[in-house]
């Protein structure tokens, strides 16, 4: 299957996408401490963000309206990141794209149902995060510098990337830790990135 990207990831060679994933990430599955947290019920889903998440991503809004990068939504929430979740939690990312994780819905093709199916068995065996395939497919596609920020990354994503040969830049993981979602640090080192 070909992926279509919104015009908007093609848009700046060489500008870092960063991809911001929702569950893990902006919400918080199990916060130590919840009272540093905001509840909000969104299409029946339980979904804490910090108080401060506003502020938290400043220096990634900043980044992004400064030309520094562009940000999009890394999330299976996809279309309804930006519609549903967006106005919750202060306007923030209502207008960035989202990318597609092309999966089974009750209109897919049985060819769809196999290739999903098929994707998803090659990397299980791996350790691999089956949003990786995705998040390479972007990277290859776009040729500009990824950074993922997600609770599901790490060692063996990132092993993924560097051996597919048609990615021609760089991708990178900032592993969240999924109880408390998005720290100060895991800022920081993407703005180190950038």
């Amino acid at each position: 299957m070909v992926m279509v990207y919104d015009e908007r990831l093609l848009a700046h060679p060489g500008r870092p996408l960063i991809g911001v994933d929702v569950d893990g990430a902006l919400n918080a599955l199990a916060p130590d401490e919840p009272d540093d947290y905001v509840t909000h019920t969104i299409l029946g889903y339980l979904i804490r963000t910090r108080r401060d998440l506003v502020e938290l991503l400043c220096p990634l809004t900043d980044a992004a309206e400064e030309g520094r990068c562009d940000l999009f939504w890394a999330t299976m929430w996809e279309a309804a990141a930006p519609r549903e979740l967006s106005p919750a939690i202060g306007g923030i990312g209502a207008t960035w794209p989202y990318l597609e994780f092309t999966r089974p819905t009750d209109t897919s093709s049985l060819g769809q149902r196999r290739e999903f199916q098929e994707r998803m068995r090659i990397l299980e065996g791996d350790g691999v995060y089956f949003k990786s395939s995705y998040v390479g497919d972007l990277a290859a596609a776009t040729r500009r510098p990824v950074v993922w920020i997600d609770d599901e990354c790490g060692d063996a994503d990132i092993a993924y990337f560097n051996a597919r040969e048609d990615i021609s830049t760089s991708v990178r993981c900032v592993r969240t830790d999924p109880r408390n979602g998005l720290s100060e640090a895991d800022v920081e080192s993407v703005v180190r990135i950038l």
